[in-house]
């Protein structure tokens, strides 16, 4: 079985796995997106405790960082991205919490088989407001199951089969 943890924080990374809520679907900003793409390895490197995730909403042409309250962060993404606009948001959950969460529901992938709940991924929730899973049938049943065992993190239980890439995965995506 082939089992896809999507480690994804945005808009901006791992090419196809958009963020689906993400806002606007405007012409894509160069500036923009480098920023973005600087703002993000920074925040991964040095707040992953408080950094949760980031979008950008091309219609109105700004970065939405979302993070757990921390002034140092705060300053860092406004240093870092200083030439476009900065939407900073709260977020309930770090990236390494939900990842946390995504590593476990992973790892029991055999435990929910044995169940007959097929996982076929999970990923953090660029909004950092949880983590999605994703299941071959989506149901409430398994979502029922999966919150009680993972009480710590809400879960966005969805049908989807995920396609393995036919590429080297970034090392964001965990293949097991």
């Amino acid at each position: 079985m082939l089992l896809l943890a999507l480690a994804v924080t945005g808009s901006i990374l791992t090419a196809g796995c958009a963020d689906p809520a993400a806002p606007g679907a405007g012409a894509q900003d160069p500036e923009l997106v480098s920023a973005a793409q600087v703002v993000e390895a920074e925040l991964r490197q040095s707040f992953e405790d408080t950094f949760a995730g980031l979008q950008l909403d091309h219609a109105a042409n700004r970065l939405i960082v979302y993070r757990r309250p921390d002034p140092r962060l705060d300053a860092r993404v406004r240093e870092l991205a200083a030439s476009v606009t900065v939407d900073l948001r709260d977020a309930a959950y770090s990236l390494a919490a939900m990842r946390r969460t995504v590593d476990r529901v992973v790892a029991d992938s055999g435990y929910w088989a044995e169940r007959g709940i097929t996982i076929t991924g999970a990923a953090p929730r660029a909004d950092g407001s949880g983590v999605s899973v994703y299941t071959r049938t989506g149901d409430e049943a398994e979502r029922t199951a999966l919150s009680e065992r993972y009480p710590e993190m809400p879960l966005d239980v969805q049908k989807r089969t995920i396609v393995p890439p036919t590429h080297q995965p970034p090392s964001d995506i965990v293949i097991g």
